[in-house]
């Protein structure tokens, strides 16, 4: 082929494949900008959100807003789609205090992403203003109304949504590839983020689907509902339209309601977080949780403050972890719950209504977990709730201090390091609890009753190779409707086998967080633990440290192994 072939050849394709568009980046300065600039560079900048959202973006664009600048207006919403490694970008630049944006007006986001892909939204302040925050029902645990979430809006929205009455909406109705970073998010009338994929109520009948979205860095704080909701339409089967969500190293604390609650969603992930003092105005609120979701991980976070504000026996949860109703393959791993008013951990199953075939759980497990000084109020150091099949509780260490007096009436009792009931259509749990060491410390309040366990008695129940143990002596397990003052009294219900009752020799001092639970020399529990078969992911590798397991010729008890020389 000549050279001249050659060019022309070279040329054609030239023609045939256009040449990639390059990115644009804009910037807004709201106090030298001005909606006349062409905003492509710092000295040409747009002043106002309202500029910003006239423009559709492309693969790989920018929207860069001015550090110490404050936008008090409707808020951004974004329009345009990113590409797969080629994301738009909202964020700042220059220096001093993160940008604000004021999502300001009724029922207003200060960033809405709604139908749209591959964006990421990074160090910004956003609140809102105008808004009112719905009323409460249902013990103060819910919006009254049921529909809110078609109006209300979050300070981050992130919605998939298609046209009414049409399930199948495909590409135009999911919401793809979404990261929010280091963002602080706050003071909200509703939740601070939200994401969905279509409204929640199925007889609405607007759909949407949401996949890949990241959430990381964040601090969201004094909202209304929760920190981070992430859920989507309500089906009567288990259909998941939102998937593939991560939280991931961020601080939620000092909400109304929960510091995230994920559900229902298909792959979700919790990891690194600090959910604290959530439940400041609704009843029944958990730190860090999931529920009706398939394929859950929750796992090295701290949830700890945490509470109701209902004194009465009406009050549920204030609690730090939970697998909830009709979780599917759900695992609480390597966590840290400390100084709930409700239970430390919560696996709990309830079927919803005659018509959905929901709620029920299975395979809701926890390992490698500590939890000192929860259930204050209610509950207990780890609360098994209705027929979860299987629940399975393997390697934790349990530090509950007695908080009730005999015949109060709080949900579960006196609580106890352990605590399980059922009640109406909720079934009966098959409960398997292996490997733990559980402390019960009645001296720090010698006037409540201390359990090691409180119980109704009905499910199927498993222990073996667990620690029981009471600071002053003997034990109490309350089960049924009897009251188990010995060890030998315990283990002819035919419990605990192999189990062990006696001082574990801790490192101690109790409640002084998770290094306390070190095992000393001669500790009983040290290769005293089974081979948990039945657990959804097997032994692991790793215990709450991060050392090895097993270290000698068996698992440790508890959530900790004892390093071999």
């Amino acid at each position: 082929m000549n050279l001249k072939m050659k060019i022309y050849i070279a040329l054609w394709i030239c023609l045939l494949v256009p040449a990639a568009a390059s990115a644009s980046t804009y910037y807004l300065d709201c106090s030298k900008g001005s909606d006349n600039n062409a905003g492509t560079s710092t000295s040409s900048a747009w002043k106002t959100i309202a500029r910003a959202n006239l423009q559709t973006y492309l693969p790989g664009d920018s929207i860069l807003l001015m550090r110490g600048c404050v936008w008090s207006e409707p808020g951004f919403k974004a329009r345009g789609n990113g590409a797969v490694g080629s994301p738009i970008t909202l964020a700042d630049y220059g220096t001093g205090a993160l940008p604000e944006i004021i999502g300001a007006g009724d029922h207003e986001a200060a960033v809405l992403l709604e139908n749209v892909q591959h964006w990421t939204v990074r160090n910004l302040d956003l609140t809102q203003t105008g808004q009112t925050p719905q009323a409460l029902c249902y013990d103060s645990s819910n919006d009254c109304d049921q529909r809110s979430d078609e109006y209300m809006r979050a300070v981050v929205h992130v919605l998939g949504l298609g046209p009414l009455n049409v399930q199948a909406c495909g590409e135009a109705c999911t919401v793809r590839d979404i990261r929010l970073e280091g963002l602080n998010v706050h003071d909200g009338s509703w939740n601070g983020i939200y994401v969905s994929g279509g409204y929640y109520q199925l007889r609405t009948g607007q759909f949407g689907y949401v996949d890949n979205v990241v959430v990381t860095g964040v601090e969201s704080w004094n909202h209304h509902k929760s920190g981070i909701q992430m859920t989507c339409t309500y089906y009567k089967t288990p259909i998941y339209a939102t998937r593939n969500i991560q939280v991931l190293n961020s601080n939620l604390h000092d909400n109304g309601g929960d510091g995230a609650m994920i559900g229902p969603v298909q792959n979700g992930l919790i990891d690194g977080n600090t959910c604290a003092y959530n439940g400041r105005l609704r009843n029944a609120r958990v730190g860090c949780w999931t529920w009706d979701s398939l394929n859950t991980t929750l796992q090295f976070n701290e949830s700890h403050h945490n509470m109701t504000p209902l004194t009465s026996d009406r009050a549920r949860d204030g609690g730090g972890f939970d697998l909830d109703l009709g979780t599917e393959n759900g695992m609480i791993q390597y966590n840290w719950s400390h100084d709930n008013e409700g239970e430390g951990f919560l696996l709990l199953s309830y079927p919803i209504l005659a018509s959905y075939s929901r709620g029920v759980t299975h395979n809701a497990q926890m390992r490698y977990n500590i939890g000192e000084r929860d259930g204050k109020k209610l509950a207990g150091g780890i609360t098994v709730f209705g027929g979860v099949a299987p629940a399975v509780i393997y390697n934790n260490t349990i530090y509950y201090e007695p908080d009730r007096l005999a015949g109060t009436d709080m949900f579960n009792g006196e609580g106890g390091a352990l605590t399980t009931s059922i009640y109406g259509q909720s079934g009966k749990p098959d409960l398997r609890v292996y490997n733990n060491i559980f402390i019960t410390n009645g001296t720090a309040n010698p006037q409540a009753v201390s359990n090691n366990v409180w119980s109704d008695g009905a499910g199927a129940f498993t222990f073996d190779h667990n620690l029981w143990w009471r600071v002053e002596g003997g034990v109490r397990y309350a089960w049924g409707r009897k009251v188990i003052t010995t060890w030998s009294g315990w283990q002819k219900l035919g419990f605990e086998p192999h189990g062990l009752n006696r001082d574990p020799l801790l490192l101690g001092p109790l409640g002084a967080g998770p290094s306390a639970y070190q095992l000393q020399a001669g500790s009983a529990a040290i290769d005293a633990g089974q081979t948990v078969t039945d657990a959804l992911r097997g032994m692991g590798t790793r215990d709450y440290f991060g050392t090895k397991t097993p270290q000698g010729g068996g698992y440790d008890i508890g959530a900790v192994e004892k390093p071999q020389p």
